[in-house]
Parts: structure tokens; sequence; C-alpha cells
């Protein structure tokens, strides 16, 4: 394990919590105009359900 393998790393990494990040916006945004208890749900599943 070289540095150019923790320079890698860290870059995906960094790549990877961006995207979940901007993910996080996405599933808000889609969210927003359910009603609460629906919010709930469709967070949980746009957070960590199946992706088909």
């Amino acid at each position: 394990m070289n540095m150019e393998f923790w320079v890698a790393l860290m870059q995906i990494m960094m790549v990877n919590i961006v995207l979940s990040g901007d993910n996080a916006v996405v599933i808000a945004l889609a969210a927003r105009g359910l009603p609460a208890h629906q919010q709930k749900i469709a967070v949980m599943w746009g957070s960590g359900g199946p992706t088909w």
C-alpha cells in the first residue's frame, strides 16, 4: 500500500460524500409535497430502500 493507493482511496471517499449529499437533496425535494406520514416513508425508502 503506497501513497497512490491512499490518495485514490481518499478521492473515492470524497466523491462518495458529495454524491450522498446530492442524493439527500433529491430525496427531500421528491418527498416535500407528500403528507407528513408519507414523507417519512418516502425518505426511508429513498435513503436505504431497494433500487428497483
